[in-house]
């Protein structure tokens, strides 16, 4: 009989085996993930290494790997990283969430006749983004310091705060939905959660990490800040919100704390995010694609290849379209816009979350979900090829601008 053990070892070493493969295509590793969850979802695998139990551990640790992915997420959003070009940054990501946001609600509702909440689910997959891939190539050629790199990165952290808000509203909504405890006690739980929030920012946060920074040793300040997430997550979850919204809370928190007492250095340089970075993207997250990977399926996805088609056209168009217009309403030039629409466009990550939440839940039906994990399959593998060309012509332009300058 096959133990959940070897279930997890099966699931790594083919996950990983398919990301290098991707890695050498150039294309995301998230891709690969994927596949390899698609792959194991094949009868006569999932049958000979998954049971009832292994799923429902596997479920678990998929999860958990939720979890730390928004606790991580927390971690990154960075104010001060945007200052410089706050202004713009702003217009753009309101631009580029709110247009596919409104044309995926919009979609929903008239052409499709979907729920309202299905509809909103749908709005959010098309309008969240994920600039972890696009750093990768801003990285490349060297780009991450300049202004275009500054705008992708400021956009980033803006589009974080948005998101933050509207992932907060569904996963509330969810609760709600799944909840016989209606709206009311979801609204007076969220009162009772934000003075939680004040007295771990203003008390609780800062007295662990202090205790444990006295023994400067970097194991139990990564054993802190994972305290600190479970905690949050769990309290969330105890008062019918979500665990999700309580851990990517404590990652604002926790790194809001260690800029307050002074220790940015420690929180970039020491193994705090590197850490939990390393054990959520080398372990936790990518059970959590396989497991997308797992419940993906695949003759539904043919089936409803016009719809995540037209899924994918409309996440693209709003957000490059949003991020054009944008950029072109602050003086910029089109090349200008276009570069930073496609660096700001890959999906593949929290929304995936979002629409496996949606579908355990019952609110959206496999084939909706399988149109989704199309549209962010296709915009995680089409947006870094293009954004390559586009940083391309954007880097030649600006060599010959300094070549005619001198």
């Amino acid at each position: 009989m096959v133990t959940t053990l070897a279930a997890v070892i099966v699931s790594i070493v083919l996950a990983f085996a398919l990301s290098e493969v991707c890695v050498r295509l150039k294309i995301p590793r998230v891709i690969g993930q994927i596949a390899a969850g698609m792959v194991l979802s094949i009868s006569l695998f999932k049958t000979s290494f998954f049971t009832p139990s292994t799923l429902e551990i596997f479920s678990f640790l998929a999860y958990l790997g939720t979890i730390f992915l928004f606790f991580f997420v927390g971690m990154e959003i960075d104010m001060r990283k945007f200052r410089k070009h706050v202004n713009q940054a702003a217009l753009i990501s309101i631009l580029n969430t709110a247009i596919p946001f409104t044309a995926g609600v919009l979609l929903g509702i008239f052409v499709f006749h979907f729920e309202p909440l299905v509809a909103v689910i749908i709005g959010i997959s098309l309008a969240v983004s994920s600039q972890a891939i696009s750093l990768d190539v801003l990285d490349e050629f060297r780009l991450i310091k300049t202004r275009i790199g500054g705008l992708v990165i400021a956009a980033g952290a803006v589009d974080d705060i948005f998101e933050l808000i509207l992932i907060s509203g569904i996963l509330m909504a969810i609760n709600a939905t799944s909840n016989i405890s209606g709206l009311f006690e979801i609204f007076a739980s969220g009162i009772i959660f934000i003075l939680i929030i004040i007295i771990f920012r203003r008390f609780l946060v800062p007295f662990i990490i202090d205790r444990l920074d006295e023994e400067k040793n970097p194991a139990l300040l990564f054993a802190g800040a994972v305290m600190i997430s479970l905690m949050m997550a769990g309290i969330a979850e105890y008062l019918g919100l979500d665990a999700l919204i309580g851990a990517l809370i404590a990652g604002v928190l926790v790194r809001q704390t260690f800029l307050a007492e002074g220790r940015h250095g420690i929180f970039e340089e020491h193994s705090i995010a590197k850490v939990i970075h390393t054990l959520a993207f080398g372990f936790l997250v990518p059970l959590f694609f396989v497991w997308v990977g797992l419940n993906t399926n695949v003759s539904s996805m043919l089936h409803n290849l016009g719809f995540g088609l037209v899924l994918t056209a409309v996440a693209i168009l709003g957000t490059v379209g949003g991020t054009m217009l944008a950029v072109m309403l602050s003086k910029g030039s089109a090349l200008e816009g276009m570069t930073i629409g496609w660096g700001v466009n890959p999906k593949g990550d929290v929304e995936l979350v979002i629409a496996t939440l949606a579908l355990q839940n019952y609110l959206i039906t496999v084939d909706i979900f399988s149109a989704i994990i199309l549209m962010a399959l296709l915009t995680t593998l089409i947006s870094p090829i293009v954004f390559r060309f586009f940083i391309r012509r954007f880097y030649a332009r600006q060599q010959r601008a300094g070549a005619a300058a001198g």
